[in-house]
């Protein structure tokens, strides 16, 4: 009769490999958080400085490539994260990232279409904010605490932005984008490294 015993050193190694899984699992949220943060700090700074050069450009489209772009590139890591899932079993992991993404995004959404009717300076707080709300969630869930720490300084940064009226709020939101997307969004890609 065989032996399925595991000796200490293979059940060693199995803990190892789970660990390293486990690790690449999370630093494939990385590219979501560069993606998102390398756009929206493009088309914020190509809108500051239109205000400030006075350029005559409509920055409609400026604004459709920053949101289309990462939203294509969402789409079709959620398709191929699907036709993975299909193979493997769906982690808690995944349904509570889709809740708290989708969710961000439900009220992203709102927030567009308030600051189309009352202006944007108002709404640059509250994006600010559910950036940070999105980004400590998700900290918080897989444990990186760059990410956490990113969220929270999002909700002082949003603090801060309330009592800004001027086209500075844009490098606010970069300053915001930058703290809580693009250096924990580095951090985590290299973590598994």
């Amino acid at each position: 009769m065989k032996d399925n015993t595991l000796t200490q050193q293979q059940s060693m190694e199995v803990i190892r490999e789970m660990i390293q899984r486990s690790k690449q699992k999370f630093s494939q949220y990385a590219g979501s958080f560069l993606v998102w943060g390398w756009a929206i700090n493009v088309a914020a700074a190509i809108t500051y400085v239109h205000i400030i050069q006075e350029w005559t450009f409509n920055l409609y489209f400026v604004w459709i490539a920053a949101i289309g772009i990462p939203s294509i590139w969402s789409i079709y890591m959620g398709y191929q994260k699907g036709k993975e899932s299909t193979q493997h079993a769906k982690s808690p992991l995944d349904s509570y990232m889709l809740a708290v993404w989708g969710g961000s995004a439900g009220v992203f959404n709102i927030l567009m279409l308030v600051g189309v009717v009352n202006g944007w300076i108002i709404m640059y707080p509250l994006l600010i904010a559910v950036f940070g709300w999105g980004v400590l969630i998700t900290g918080a869930l897989i444990k990186f605490r760059p990410l956490i720490f990113g969220g929270i300084s999002n909700f002082f940064i949003a603090g801060i932005a309330v009592f800004v009226a001027t086209e500075a709020i844009l490098l606010i939101l970069i300053a915001a984008l930058t703290c809580s997307y693009l250096i924990p969004g580095y951090m985590l890609k290299y973590s598994d490294k």
